[in-house]
């Protein structure tokens, strides 16, 4: 018999349980956030603090969001700033749900 994986057991849950594919697609989106936002962070050679200071937040918000501790997507305002930040542009998009 095959082990099941991880990424098997995932793709065979998002399939069949509707509750665990839209809470996966929400963690995974979270996730998302968190490494842009901390890749773009240190290519720019900022601290949590230094960008927190120039979107008007605290550093304790911007750690939250590059841990993706509480669940919490950061508004589209605060990721427009956090864009801004680093002289970026936010763009998003729909697609095709599994």
């Amino acid at each position: 018999m095959k082990a099941l994986t991880l990424t098997d057991y995932i793709q065979e849950n998002i399939q069949h349980d509707n509750e665990f594919a839209t809470h996966y697609d929400r963690e995974k989106l979270i996730n998302e956030i968190a490494v842009m936002i901390t890749s773009a962070r240190k290519e720019h050679h900022m601290t949590q603090a230094e960008l927190a200071k120039k979107i008007g937040t605290k550093q304790s918000v911007i750690s939250r969001i590059e841990n993706g501790r509480g669940s919490i997507i950061p508004s589209i305002e605060t990721l427009a700033k956090i864009g801004t930040a680093f002289n970026m542009s936010l763009h998003l998009k729909f697609q095709e749900a599994h």
